[in-house]
């Protein structure tokens, strides 16, 4: 997560300068901070091949984490530097209570051949959430403004894989992980429509990233430990989210709110290390990752 701070502190440097630039125009920027919970879901899959070249098979190995659901706790931060000019700051921590993991190994391509097979609880891990952006209000007019931004993405996960009531070896303890990271660049748009008191937002925000994951595979003693292999890839994806806003007091909005992502990669490596010492490269054939999250929160108004 030092990465995550460092991209902080760069917004924060560049927000600094852009006030300082812009002078007296920036004085009167909006400030304001919105505290939100979520219900989120998190699915994610990834498959690997038996070789560097995508075939036998071209699906050797697929894991599949399902319905990893469970509370997130975030707050989006908002400053004006100037009329049209403004950052924003988005960061949230999700915990997961609930889920299962499918592991499956196949002999030859299209998923035949099956001779490894387990489902097997995921109820444990979090999500981290980090987003930033600088925004420009485009166009406004009564009723309507649109607002396109740039922006910074970076998601990380710890998921796992957790012993049934059933232990999966007897006599020992399953608790593997897998740690995805998205990090990139987005592109998008805020939309809002005025309605009356009600303020409408809907954002729309293309992402282009690099992955990044390491595992530890606990129960396998031919695996080195804590990192037992590694994947990584470039992938893209599309965010869409959806606000509504409306005031309960002075500078005070109660907001509903709801998301969906989608994220993939493109092939990329997996590299397996060994406890003597070899060092084992396939094809990763992709990652997948859907998210899903609705709640709502508070939004307090500084000036």
């Amino acid at each position: 997560m030092n990465r995550v701070f460092r991209i902080v502190l760069v917004f924060y440097v560049l927000s600094s300068a852009c006030n300082t630039a812009i002078g007296q125009e920036s004085a009167g920027g909006e400030l304001f901070i919105q505290p939100y919970v979520k219900y989120r879901q998190e699915n994610l899959r990834w498959s690997i091949a038996g070789d560097v070249k995508g075939q036998n098979p071209n699906i050797y190995s697929e894991l599949k984490w399902k319905k990893i659901r469970g509370p997130q706790i975030g707050a989006l931060i908002h400053k004006g530097l100037s009329e049209a000019l403004s950052v924003q700051f988005d960061m949230s921590y999700m915990a997961a209570v609930t889920g299962r993991v499918t592991d499956a190994d196949y002999r030859e391509d299209n998923r035949q051949g099956n001779f490894y097979y387990e489902k097997l609880r995921a109820d444990k891990g979090y999500t981290l959430l980090f987003q930033a952006r600088l925004q420009y209000r485009l166009y406004a007019r009564p009723g309507i403004s649109i607002i396109p931004f740039l922006g910074y993405i970076n998601k990380y996960q710890h998921l796992y894989m957790l012993d049934n009531d059933i232990p999966l070896v007897e006599g020992k303890k399953l608790e593997s992980t897998y740690n995805p990271n998205w990090n990139g660049a987005s592109l998008g748009s805020v939309f809002l429509f005025d309605v009356k008191k009600l303020d409408i937002l809907f954002e729309l925000e293309g992402h282009l990233t690099t992955y990044y994951a390491e595992a530890n595979w606990n129960l396998r003693e031919e695996f080195t430990h804590p990192i037992s292999f590694k994947h990584r890839a470039t992938g893209k994806g599309i965010t869409a989210r959806l606000y509504l806003e409306y005031p309960v007091g002075h500078n005070l909005y109660a907001v509903l709110n709801t998301d969906a992502s989608y994220l993939k990669t493109g092939e990329g490596t997996d590299k397996t290390y060994y406890q003597s010492g070899v060092q084992a490269l396939t094809q990763l054939n992709a990652v997948v990752n859907t998210s899903f999250g609705i709640g709502g929160g508070l939004k307090y108004k500084f000036f």
